[in-house]
């Protein structure tokens, strides 16, 4: 988990796009973004006992 928000975090510091607040993430940062928060999600589930 701590993997893939550094991945983002990385990514988004050095990225035009996406320390740009009024623009948003680009397509990179948003892909980055959604694994972080998927991987996130199922280390939850796991942790809850509600891993299948």
């Amino acid at each position: 988990m701590q993997e893939a928000y550094g991945g983002y975090t990385r990514h988004a510091l050095g990225c035009p796009a996406c320390t740009d607040v009024d623009r948003g993430r680009c397509r990179e940062g948003e892909q980055l973004w959604r694994d972080y928060h998927q991987i996130s999600d199922q280390a939850y589930r796991k942790l809850a006992g509600d891993d299948l």
